[in-house]
């Protein structure tokens, strides 16, 4: 690969330099890796072309043209390839960008540059930066000096984790020591707030495999309709209990194990946010199940157990959280999540207005797609495998794509496990 050139780009029109606090949710995914995804076309605009709408489209975007910490907050490469083929490649800060941001820039960008290249007018982009909205969301009154204990009494009993990384220091891997060390204006002050990390679950050395499985639209209903033999569950659940159950078997370890899936705010409070809300406006909620749950593949009940965890999660219940939340010593201090051997970290990229395999920059949808995740044990992604068209309703009729990051040992087993296609016809 050679290097033709880096520039850093700012909108067409001017603006004024402005500072925007980040909300209560950004400030807690500040460690979390990039939001990234890669799209590859066998053909598309120059580069000169891209360059110019993209220009363009941050007019409606400018403050990702600023920094993060000193970082870029948003970084593009365009890559040509020998048969004419681009590949473009988009990464965010996390805390400017969820995944669903992420897909209504590329949205955005790809309108814009269809446009110019057809020399039609310019769409209106309309997308709203106002992360304030999460922080007024909050019950209660977050600037008093302690947290209400009526309102905590909401937000505890949520099912999700509370990691402690403060707590956390002994047994902890050597490039992990600056987020488990407690900030020396807090030593004397600081109590456990949560359970500890088991750092034990977590092999960081091993091998980690990565692994596209493909679902047609036939397995994910046969799936859905296996699953709703117990349970009324969509046809996320279901495909999220088939493969959070095959990995359980797959580690052939007993004793429980956590899923702990991402869920978005935008449409859970009220008023809600709404779609075109940028931001990282997500957490993460955690069921449990053990290895005789997931034994004989009983999708049902742990379909169930997702979406009873999901309705949990409401317009009474997230201004609690986020109130929670606010009074945290740091917003890095909790962790909902974790990985290794007992522990599933479950997103989902599924976006039926603005499918990632729709992205269209005026020469046709792309050939190939990823969404870069981390190379950890237990990372999940889920997204569409079809590009969506009039026809199609539903994400899941153009069936799905999940990707998988495992240990090797684990990705192989998972792999022979007769279950894992036993849905296809």
């Amino acid at each position: 690969m050679t290097i033709i050139s880096r520039d850093r780009l700012f909108p067409s029109s001017s603006r004024q330099l402005a500072r925007t606090p980040l909300s209560i949710l950004d400030s807690i995914v500040l460690r979390y890796a990039p939001t990234a995804g890669v799209w590859i076309f066998r053909d598309a605009p120059t580069v000169d072309l891209l360059t110019a709408s993209l220009k363009a489209t941050l007019n409606a975007y400018p403050q990702w043209s600023g920094q993060l910490l000193g970082l870029p907050s948003l970084i593009i490469q365009i890559t040509t390839l020998v048969d004419n083929g681009v590949a473009i490649a988009v990464k965010f800060a996390h805390p400017l960008a969820d995944a669903m941001t992420l897909l209504q820039f590329v949205h955005d960008w790809a309108a814009v540059s269809k446009a110019m290249r057809q020399n039609d007018p310019l769409p209106a982009l309309s997308p709203i930066f106002d992360p304030s909205l999460i922080d007024r969301a909050a019950a209660g009154d977050i600037d008093a000096s302690h947290p209400s204990p009526s309102v905590l009494e909401t937000a505890r009993p949520l099912p999700l984790h509370r990691y402690d990384c403060w707590n956390s220091k002994a047994g902890s891997p050597p490039f992990m020591q600056a987020l488990v060390t407690i900030p020396p204006e807090f030593e004397a002050s600081t109590e456990p707030s949560g359970p500890s990390i088991d750092w034990a679950n977590w092999d960081y050395s091993a091998p980690v495999s990565h692994y596209l499985l493909d679902f047609t639209a036939e397995e994910l209903h046969a799936i859905w309709n296996d699953a709703n033999s117990f349970a009324t569950a969509s046809h996320l659940d279901a495909l999220l209990a088939h493969i959070w159950s095959l990995i359980i078997r797959a580690r052939k370890v007993d004793g429980e194990f956590h899923l702990d899936v991402t869920f978005g705010f935008r449409n859970r409070l009220d008023p809600p946010l709404g779609t075109s809300f940028l931001g990282s406006p997500l957490y993460g909620m955690k069921i449990t199940a053990t290895a005789q749950d997931a034994a004989d593949h009983k999708l049902g009940p742990i379909a169930n157990a997702i979406r009873s965890s999901l309705h949990t999660f409401n317009a009474s219940t997230l201004p609690a959280l986020l109130h929670e939340l606010a009074f945290e010593s740091s917003p890095l201090r909790l962790w909902s999540g974790f990985f290794g051997a007992r522990n599933t970290i479950i997103t989902s990229w599924i976006h039926e207005q603005l499918p990632m395999r729709n992205v269209d920059f005026g020469t046709g949808p792309p050939a190939y797609i990823e969404a870069v995740m981390p190379s950890t044990d237990g990372i999940v992604q889920i997204m569409e495998l079809s590009k969506s068209g009039p026809a199609m309703k539903r994400w899941y009729e153009g069936g799905a794509t999940v990707s998988l990051h495992l240990r090797d040992d684990v990705m192989q087993n998972l792999l022979r496990d007769p279950l894992l296609r036993q849905y296809r016809s």
